[in-house]
């Protein structure tokens, strides 16, 4: 074949050169000769993998072949997964290659086992160029641009740092890019490598013809091992053995290694195909760690990584270390590396580890407290009571970044942003200036403390001398005292003694402290009583009337035997002329009127005419009479009403006294009349001639300039205890003959009782028919 080359050559050289260049001819050389070898981290994993660790191995099926490996030129889409079949050539010129996705780590064992079909020569058909098997460096795509599938001594020659085998069915005389295998008999194998321009060599020591019975367009059986303890990679090809040591050719700071598989035709035609049926390998794995601020979400950093599958990852303590002394902390919740990270066995695809770091952070806790006091004092400043005091306490967490250097502060309120509402203690006789301190809220750690006074100032209190006459138990007079609560007032008794002679009485007992009077009481009057007692009472004598006259037990006197015969020839000779002046006066008929109190007439009881009696019997009518027991005389009649009742003896006994006449039984009032049986009563009563003018109202002359008395007589009080049967409080007597009736509130000179009221009982209890 080698001499007929050369004779074609020498005829005709453009044919010859057709001939064997071909494949060179149809496709480009290569022209990224010097790409660049990828950059591999100082952060390496584990160098070797163990081989009895089958973990570590990554198979590849012929299922799988199209994972694993890219087709380039006339070999794509030329798979058949059931066969497990590439085809690279069919016909002339043509080239095409499969390059391995991943790296091969050449610290670790690996096996292909397949089978090649270099196609089918005869005596007028040749086949050309032949299979080859290259491990490289450098940029993957050397063997997959679709501008670089280079075909040139079956895809080595022309690519740097390639070392590999090839099964050559052609001899290139002159070399291509390489040395010239003239002179080698074909088919043969052997093992080829090229320099770092490209330029190949082949291991003549390596060479191994096949025979021409290798060409008949079957597969024949290969099998590719690698042995990592002995660096020897052994070619087995049917039952021809090829080996070869690497040791000399491996990268031992890099044995990371691409892998392709090529073929290519010149001027002569071949179908030429590989059988895939299974790469066994400890892959080489590349993976990127990504450093992020989980506070910014910035990549800090990123550092690439390689080793075998399912190797341990080396962890990076060092510079894990390092983002520590900065401020940072990992957070494990969202870092998906550990030290227990490994790789995995698909190469087809880099890892992405993620290394979240987190700004650290301390945490310093302060407080404050705000509060508000009050404070309860009297108005010379002396203490009250004890202070109110409430206090609000507000926690600060202080937060600081150790990265940034920066802090923040969050406040919390543990106790509420409310002062509530105080009510001011009450205190006996004291007014506080501010009876509630109000509901304060939206306090804050900024709010300032707060301070209020409630000044305590006393009331105005009010003190009621009562001087009474203890022998009617009158009121004559009030003195009112005024002062702040908790004095004393200078006021003494002796003050009065002068004015008290004066009106003919005196002291009979006092409950007046001997020590002074002080304003005590809280919000109501403090009552103290004088009682008095008249300095002259010199009433007359009367003879008790005869014990056969018609009259009730009750109005019998008790007085002594004695004292009638003193004044009997007294008073007679004042009753005749008492009776002489008043014989030409008017009768008044005493049913139902009374004699006029001004003149008082009386009237002989057997005037009353029979017709009128006979009337007031007919009406089941009762009376009581008073008489004059020295002349007989009625001097007053009133009806005793159809009921059970009380006759208001007193207040008539007072308003008689006041004109002279003084009574002469003790008659309490009371009568039963509701069955109309009630006996006429007949009260007697004596005229006193010697009697001593009231003189109480010249106490009222006394005080007419700004007085604090207030004047009563005997008989405003007789009227009071009358009054005081028909008002349900007998505290609140009502004065209805005071010259101011009715005077509402104060004193005791009545509370609020009705004008209309106080006429009626007054109509309805007593018979003033001409007053």
């Amino acid at each position: 074949m080698r001499k007929k080359a050369r004779i074609i050559r020498k005829k005709n050289t453009l044919v010859l050169t057709s001939l064997v260049t071909g494949a060179l001819i149809s496709v480009p050389i290569t022209s990224n000769i010097n790409a660049a070898t990828p950059e591999i981290s100082t952060e390496e994993t584990n160098p070797a993998a163990d081989q009895s660790n089958t973990d570590a191995y990554t198979t590849i099926s012929k299922d799988d072949f199209l994972n694993y490996f890219t087709q380039n030129g006339n070999a794509v889409n030329n798979y058949d997964s059931s066969t497990g079949i590439q085809v690279f050539t069919t016909t002339t010129s043509q080239a095409g290659n499969i390059t391995f996705k991943g790296l091969i780590n050449l610290n670790n064992s690996f096996e292909i086992k397949g089978a090649i079909n270099v196609g089918k020569s005869t005596a007028a058909n040749k086949v050309a160029d032949g299979i080859g098997f290259a491990f490289y460096q450098g940029d993957r795509s050397q063997y997959s641009s679709s501008n670089n599938i280079y075909g040139g001594n079956v895809g080595i020659y022309g690519v740097p740092s390639v070392f590999g085998w090839k099964l050559d069915t052609y001899a290139n005389y002159g070399g291509v890019d390489g040395d010239s295998d003239e002179g080698l008999p074909t088919p043969y194998g052997a093992f080829v490598s090229t320099d770092s321009t490209g330029r190949g060599t082949i291991d003549q020591q390596s060479v191994q013809g096949m025979g021409s019975d290798f060409e008949d367009g079957q597969l024949h059986d290969l099998d590719i091992k690698y042995d990592s303890a002995t660096k020897i990679l052994s070619v087995v090809l049917d039952n021809t053995t090829f080996s070869e040591s690497l040791a000399s050719k491996i990268n031992s700071q890099n044995p990371q290694y691409s892998f392709s598989i090529a073929a290519s035709t010149g001027a002569f035609s071949a179908e030429q195909t590989f059988r895939f049926d299974y790469m066994k390998y400890v892959a080489s794995q590349n993976a990127t760690i990504n450093y992020i601020d989980e506070n910014t979400g910035k990549i800090l950093d990123s550092s690439s990584i390689s080793g075998n599958s399912n190797s341990i990852i080396k962890y990076p303590d060092a510079k894990i270390e390092d983002y520590k002394n900065e401020g940072y902390e990992i957070d494990t919740t969202k870092t998906d590396l550990t030290s227990s990270s490994r790789f995995d066995v698909d190469d087809t695809k880099d890892q992405t580890f993620s290394v979240y770091l987190k700004h650290k952070t301390t945490k310093t806790n302060t407080e404050k407290t705000v509060q508000q006091k009050i404070s309860y004092e009297y108005e010379d400043g002396e203490k009250v009571a004890a202070d109110s005091i409430q206090k609000l306490v507000f926690t600060n967490e202080v937060i600081k970044d150790e990265v940034t250097g920066e802090t923040t502060s969050t406040w919390t309120p543990e106790n509420g942003t409310t002062f509530g509402e105080v009510v001011s203690p009450e205190i006996k006789g004291y007014t506080a200036d501010q009876a509630t301190i109000p509901e304060t809220d939206n306090i804050s750690q900024d709010s300032s403390d707060t301070d209020y006074v409630v000044k305590y100032s006393p009331k105005d209190e009010q003190i009621i001398i009562r001087f009474i006459d203890s022998s009617t138990g009158n009121v004559i007079l009030e003195k009112q005292l005024n002062g702040k609560f908790g004095t004393t007032s200078s006021y003494k008794l002796t003050d009065d003694i002068a004015l008290i002679e004066n009106q003919g009485y005196f002291v009979k007992s006092s409950t007046l402290p001997t020590d002074g009077i002080e304003f005590a009481q809280d919000g109501q009057p403090t009552v103290y009583e004088v009682n008095l007692l008249p300095i002259e009472i010199n009433p007359n004598p009367v003879p008790v009337p005869d014990s056969s006259s018609e009259s009730n037990s009750e109005t019998s006197s008790d007085s002594s035997s004695e004292s009638n015969s003193e004044s009997s020839s007294e008073s007679s000779s004042e009753s005749n002329s008492e009776t002489s002046s008043e014989s030409d006066q008017k009768v008044y008929p005493q049913v139902p009127m009374m004699s006029d109190i001004d003149g008082l007439d009386e009237t002989d009881e057997d005037e009353v005419s029979s017709v009128e009696k006979q009337q007031i019997e007919d009406e089941t009518v009762s009376y009581v009479y008073f008489i004059n027991q020295d002349t007989g005389k009625i001097v007053k009649a009133d009806i005793l009403p159809k009921q059970d009742g009380f006759y208001p003896i007193n207040v008539v006994a007072s308003t008689m006294q006041k004109y002279g006449y003084q009574l002469q039984n003790n008659w309490n009032g009371i009568y039963n009349n509701s069955d109309g049986n009630q006996k006429d009563i007949k009260v007697y009563v004596s005229k006193k001639t010697k009697f001593q003018n009231f003189v109480k109202p010249a106490i009222e002359d006394y005080y007419t300039q700004g007085s604090n008395y207030s004047f009563r007589d005997n008989m405003s009080q007789s009227h009071n205890a009358l009054l005081n049967q028909f008002f349900s409080s007998s505290s609140s007597a009502v004065d209805v003959n005071h010259t101011l009736i009715p005077k509402v509130g104060g004193g005791g000179a009545g509370t609020g009782h009705e004008v209309a009221k106080i006429l009626a009982v007054l109509a309805y209890s007593v018979n003033f028919s001409r007053r």
